[in-house]
């Protein structure tokens, strides 16, 4: 008769403790509150180590570039100019309101 009321109230014992086991049980310590300046900095280091990769995998050219300086007689564009050419005739520091 021990027995019989016996293994029931083990099993269900047992049952009981694996399930509170399974359980993750919030603890009374608070979580760390993450700095952001931390995360930023994590962000920026994936973000340099994805650029990087990206540039070893990529073919390097077998031309060398040139050596010899630009001649001074060639007329080269100013900013404001190729400004204009690639977005119309605005003024850049005037067309936008920061």
């Amino acid at each position: 008769m021990i027995k019989q009321r016996l293994v029931p109230l083990l099993i269900t014992l047992a049952l009981s403790v694996v399930v509170l086991v399974a359980c993750n049980m919030p603890t009374a310590s608070t979580p760390e509150s993450e700095d952001p300046d931390k995360l930023y900095t994590i962000a920026a280091q994936t973000v340099e180590a994805q650029m990087t990769q990206s540039a070893a995998s990529q073919e390097q050219p077998n031309e060398q570039p040139s050596t010899q300086p630009p001649d001074p007689d060639d007329e080269q564009p100013s900013m404001y100019e190729e400004y204009q050419d690639l977005y119309g005739g605005d003024d850049p520091i005037e067309s936008e309101a920061i």
